[in-house]
């Protein structure tokens, strides 16, 4: 027994439950509607099980349409909720196109300092090959100077060693054999 009852309240709790999400005007349009159909489902298998009586139905659909009690007040409700998601849906359609361009605004403001971040890195990376282009060429001037100094050098050596040389060769034949 217990059980049922327990069963009766988590149905009951799920129904509760299923009323807050349904919270958005659009969702309770939407469960309106499916109720409506399957209500109309039920009508219409009870009146093709019934379809023997078609004394009272004949009678009623004889009827003007400004007889009808329910017709003026559900075409009343159904027109107030289409106004009433009408407005729901135009002002969710304002606050998505408000999103939307708030989110555009975020992506320029990216794209903007993604580009300023990509020239100042390219603005760093071309002084640095400028550096080491410098760098590259002052010392390729300093092994080219050295080079010109060792050339003087051996150039001066030779010069020392020619000297050298003739004066041991001018010492040798001046000597009396």
């Amino acid at each position: 027994m217990r059980d049922v009852e327990v069963e009766k309240k988590k149905k009951k709790d799920r129904k509760k439950e299923k009323a807050t999400a349904l919270q958005t005007q659009g969702g309770i349009l939407r469960d309106q509607a499916v109720t409506r159909r399957s209500e109309r489902g039920d009508a219409a298998t009870e009146a093709s099980e019934d379809s023997t009586d078609t004394g009272e139905r004949t009678s009623d659909a004889n009827k003007p349409h400004t007889e009808t009690q329910g017709s003026t007040t559900s075409m009343l409700n159904s027109a107030g909720m289409i106004g009433a998601f009408m407005d729901f849906q135009n002002e969710n359609r304002e606050s998505n196109r408000q999103f939307q361009s708030e989110q555009i605004e975020v992506l320029k403001y990216k794209a903007s300092a993604d580009a300023s971040r990509w020239e100042q890195e390219f603005a760093f990376k071309k002084k640095q090959e400028m550096i080491n282009e410098n760098r590259w060429k002052e010392e390729e001037l300093l092994r080219r100077e050295e080079m010109e100094l060792r050339k003087a050098e051996l150039q001066l050596l030779r010069d020392q060693f020619e000297a050298q040389q003739r004066t041991h060769c001018a010492q040798h034949d001046a000597q009396p054999e």
